[in-house]
């Protein structure tokens, strides 16, 4: 019997969430603004991903050409 009550309202429930979505400004601006700011979300996921590596070779390059200079002034 619940089941059968329930499949007669399920129509009626997206057709009132639609509704509350169009009717009301503050949801609209909030899907803008994620539709907006999901893609600079992720490019900044991905580049954080990328350029985190990076900075770290960089600073193993840097503190080994640091210790061959040292070694380098000490034979001379």
């Amino acid at each position: 019997m619940a089941l059968r009550v329930f499949r007669l309202l399920r129509p009626s429930i997206p057709s009132f969430h639609v509704s509350l979505m169009v009717h009301s400004p503050l949801i609209m601006i909030l899907r803008v603004l994620i539709v907006v700011f999901r893609p600079l979300i992720a490019s900044f996921r991905v580049s954080f991903v990328v350029v985190r590596p990076l900075i770290g070779v960089m600073i193993i390059i840097r503190t080994v050409g640091v210790h061959f200079s040292c070694y380098n002034a000490k034979t001379y």
